[in-house]
């Protein structure tokens, strides 16, 4: 075959492409993702229910400053539902998507909670949010503690707030769309990058309550 030929050009456009074009693009998609993450708006939770639950907490664990967390796993995986409260204020200052366990019966949609030690499942109650650390596999993550007998072996069974790759690349929240189920959470809080800098940055102390709204 003539070395010039149609087909061997086309070829070697394609090889190109492939080489060199189709990286930058993706590139450009994650840059353009982390930005997104960077800049979207703040949204709520039902604060009808919210807040009044809220309040309780506060009484309940005598929380005076610093900031309560509020994951309400009852939302879809790919919209945000996971809030930064300032306890002293009450008011929402961020908001995030952050993934739920895959153990046992979990779904993409639904959750199976336990606080079995091997169950890989995310567990909900009241947890303080502990020191800071590093992940086998080199990740940053915060340490928490499970203040209630829903989450008591937080600790035990390595329950942390780490980034995922996943969630830094989700563009945008997108209503009534699941993240499928992976190893990025045995039942941790996996989040984007910026929400892990933007809870590991704030004021202490910082509680974190999982439920279902």
């Amino acid at each position: 075959m003539p070395s010039n030929s149609p087909i061997r050009r086309r070829v070697s456009i394609l090889s190109l492409c492939l080489k060199w074009i189709l990286p930058f693009i993706l590139l450009l998609i994650a840059i353009l993702c982390i930005w997104q993450s960077y800049h979207a708006p703040v949204t709520k939770p039902d604060e009808a229910i919210a807040l009044p639950l809220l309040q309780n907490l506060k009484k309940q664990y005598h929380i005076t400053s610093g900031h309560i967390i509020l994951v309400d796993f009852s939302k879809h995986s790919c919209e945000n539902r996971l809030y930064i409260y300032a306890a002293e204020t009450m008011q929402v200052e961020y908001s995030g998507a952050v993934l739920h366990g895959n153990g046992r019966n979990s779904t993409d949609q639904v959750p199976e909670f336990s606080n079995e030690i091997g169950s890989n499942c995310s567990s909900v109650g009241m947890y303080k949010v502990a020191e800071p650390g590093r992940m086998r596999i080199g990740y940053p993550c915060l340490h928490m503690d499970g203040l209630d007998s829903t989450n008591s072996n937080a600790r035990i069974r390595g329950i942390l707030i780490h980034p995922s790759i996943r969630v830094s690349l989700l563009p945008w929240e997108m209503k009534g769309r699941n993240f499928k189920l992976s190893n990025s959470s045995n039942g941790c809080f996996a989040v984007s990058l910026h929400t892990y800098n933007k809870i590991k940055n704030l004021p202490r102390p910082i509680y974190l309550f999982a439920t279902k709204l």
